[in-house]
């Protein structure tokens, strides 16, 4: 990438600059909350979808994310777009800590392929489950949480988890373009959800 200087030579500028201080750039930007991204809300910007290239660790697309129905982050570094993945996933509400089953995804190869993981949480819950996952395996790209939900105080139990755990990855185990991580089906002692 040219990158024209203040002199009007070209200077080349490695697109992954950024990845030797992923981090370190995350703890700066983090210092001052909200001052790097006040300029973009003082905008008033509203609607359904919204681009923020070279989004480095997602602070303008989490500041953008309650005023568009849908924001995107694009990078060039990867371990940017895992710490901004990373952060979104924390802002799961303590609402999802229950019991369910989840869908990870990789990245599609250049195939078309998906690599996926299919599993279940019962205590603490789904978010304590997929944040624990995040934090052991940074290559997830998309994650499906599944609970039950018709008021607060019922939910799926462990049985009912493991059952649609176990009936997720047989569908996904006969799809034609999923790569499945798990290395054994998992087992599910229920006969199915609500007289199912």
């Amino acid at each position: 990438m040219a990158v024209p200087s203040v002199y009007g030579e070209t200077q080349t500028a490695d697109p992954q600059s950024f990845d030797r201080f992923a981090r370190d750039y995350d703890r700066f930007v983090s210092l001052l909350p909200g001052q790097n991204t006040a300029w973009l809300l003082g905008l008033g910007l509203k609607g359904g979808r919204a681009l923020d290239a070279g989004c480095g660790s997602g602070h303008a697309v989490e500041a953008l994310a309650d005023s568009f129905e849908e924001v995107l982050g694009l990078d060039l570094s990867s371990p940017l777009i895992r710490i901004a993945q990373a952060a979104h996933a924390n802002r799961l509400e303590q609402g999802w800590n229950v019991p369910g089953a989840y869908l990870l995804l990789d990245r599609p190869d250049s195939e078309g392929r998906w690599g996926a993981y299919v599993g279940k949480a019962t205590t603490p819950g789904l978010r304590h489950r997929v944040l624990q996952q995040l934090k052991d395996r940074d290559h997830w790209y998309r994650a499906l949480l599944i609970r039950y939900e018709i008021n607060d105080d019922e939910t799926l139990n462990s049985s009912q988890a493991g059952w649609l755990e176990g009936r997720l990855y047989d569908h996904l185990a006969n799809a034609r373009r999923i790569d499945l991580h798990n290395h054994n089906r998992p087992r599910d002692c229920a006969s199915g959800l609500r007289g199912g």
